[in-house]
């Protein structure tokens, strides 16, 4: 067939298309029109992938390879997701905003609203950097401590202020050690206390972690598995983060650094890093088994990504959203 013709039939069909969409709307409904191609960050929930943007939110069915865009005109309460985390036993997704603002997506379809920390009254960031979930609990890590989300209510049970002498101090990250203490990888140093315990709440409970390098710089992302944990140190002098693994009782230092570390992350017990431009798979040893920083056609943006159990990779790209790969070659 001519390439005329070809590209007749393509304008014709695009055409089609979008008089299509045009045509779904009705009138006095509002619609939205958003950029979902900064992506920052993924995870999932059963057969559904959800991503998240500076714009909103969308999910991915890998079933019917539908997708289901959030934003405030159908439910959330915020744009600019900061970080977002999904518990499995409670089909419940967490996001939280720049703002500071929480929402909680519930199996798919209704959206609470949790705005605490939003118009909680403080002195310095209130910014929400991470989420971990634990059993019916999540810990999400804030500008001035940690605050506690009770699953079963969906409601905000403690907050930890866990400086010295009970003072603000940001935390970046939680990590459960050993299940039975959590740590706080913390502006100054790696702060642990008893997971379980009645009054964390009192700074007195929390410790600094014995031996841990560097102790009054700051500390930024975790990862545990089988009995050993991995950190990241940033760097006051220089751009690259080191990391460090703890095994209860020495710190020594990890093979590889990298600049701007984003996530570290153990799939099927092996270390996943997202750092500036590239994607590294690890072993416990130091033995580097996978390094990717291109997708073929430009470099990787990759501000989060996630290799779930059915061998595929997702990427959340600064550039252009939600990637994929099942062969680290094709994408």
């Amino acid at each position: 067939m001519p390439g005329g013709v070809i590209r007749y039939f393509g304008v014709v069909a695009f055409i089609f298309i979008c008089q299509l969409s045009w045509g779904q709307s009705t009138i006095g409904q509002w619609n939205e029109h958003l950029p979902y191609g900064n992506a920052t960050k993924v995870t999932k929930a059963d057969d559904v992938i959800y991503c998240a943007t500076r714009s909103g939110l969308f999910e991915y069915d890998t079933e019917s390879f539908l997708i289901k865009e959030w934003s405030k005109v159908n439910g959330l309460n915020g744009v600019d997701i900061a970080t977002m985390e999904y518990s499995d036993d409670h089909r419940m997704l967490i996001i939280a905003y720049a703002n500071s603002n929480i929402d909680l997506l519930m199996d798919r379809s209704e959206v609470i609203n949790i705005p605490d920390v939003k118009q909680k009254q403080i002195i310095g960031s209130k910014r929400i950097n991470s989420i971990q979930i634990y059993q019916d609990e999540a810990f999400i890590s804030c500008g001035f401590g940690i605050i506690v989300l009770n699953l079963i209510k969906g409601e905000i049970s403690s907050t930890y202020y866990i400086g010295e002498e009970g003072e603000h101090l940001e935390v970046f990250e939680t990590e459960i050690y050993h299940y039975d203490s959590i740590f706080a990888a913390t502006a100054k140093g790696i702060r642990k206390a008893f997971v379980r315990h009645p009054n964390l709440e009192n700074y007195i409970f929390w410790e600094d972690v014995a031996g841990l390098p560097h102790p009054n710089d700051s500390w930024n992302h975790m990862a545990y598995n089988d009995g050993l944990l991995f950190a990241s140190h940033q760097s006051p002098t220089d751009y690259l983060d080191s990391i460090y693994t703890y095994n209860g009782h020495h710190w020594e230092p990890y093979t590889w650094a990298y600049k701007d570390i984003r996530k570290m992350e153990f799939c099927n017990d092996k270390l996943w890093t997202v750092s500036e431009f590239q994607l590294n798979q690890m072993q416990e040893d130091g033995k580097r088994l996978l390094h990717l920083n291109t997708y073929g056609f430009d470099y990787l943006r990759a501000q989060d990504a996630l290799a779930d159990e059915n061998g595929v990779l997702w990427i959340a790209d600064q550039l252009y959203g939600l990637m994929k790969t099942t062969d680290f070659e094709n994408f």
